[in-house]
């Protein structure tokens, strides 16, 4: 709040996540925070409306990847910013994360930056009473260090990635009567 922002608005189509906001807000006593029980897909309905947006712990919940990033690029106002996280292999050459800046970029983002890349815990990715199926301990050996494949243990990337508008004058016929 120190940035004097004129609204912050949280989406999660979860109930739980709306109940914890109520909680949370009983305390804040800030007006200008709200929640919408939505999914990234109704972005498509917020074009150009935000300066900043987080993008965590979604993308590798979605079949597209990259329809769900460009739903955030879409609802960026010209200059805004977003932070994505997504579960990622390391390895000698980080192609996963290679990749994922890449689909960050074939989407239109610009000045993207690495922000970190941390292990991903058990306590994070754990099974709940509200969740069901499997979950990170049932991919991982006995040491969490590997897959059951004997991949590297999945670790978080975090970066970030501007809305820049900018023309490329290469595609630009101007036609100039003299």
């Amino acid at each position: 709040m120190a940035q004097n922002p004129a609204k912050i608005v949280g989406f999660d189509p979860m109930p739980l996540c709306f109940l914890q906001y109520q909680f949370l807000r009983f305390f804040a006593l800030e007006n200008r925070l709200s929640f919408e029980m939505l999914g990234i897909e109704e972005l498509l309905y917020f074009e150009k409306n935000f300066d900043v947006l987080l993008c965590l712990g979604v993308l590798y919940h979605r079949k597209s990847p990259l329809e769900a990033i460009k739903l955030v690029y879409n609802a960026l106002k010209s200059g805004g910013e977003a932070v994505f996280d997504s579960l990622i292999l390391e390895g000698e050459q980080e192609i996963a994360l290679c990749t994922f800046k890449g689909w960050l970029e074939k989407c239109g983002f610009r000045e993207i930056t690495h922000i970190a890349t941390l292990k991903t815990t058990l306590e994070e990715q754990r099974k709940t009473k509200w969740s069901s199926g499997e979950s990170l301990e049932d991919f991982l050996t006995p040491s969490g260090e590997q897959t059951i494949e004997g991949y590297p243990a999945p670790r978080r990337a975090y970066l970030k990635a501007k809305r820049i508008h900018w023309i490329c004058h290469k595609y630009i016929n101007v036609k100039i009567n003299a």
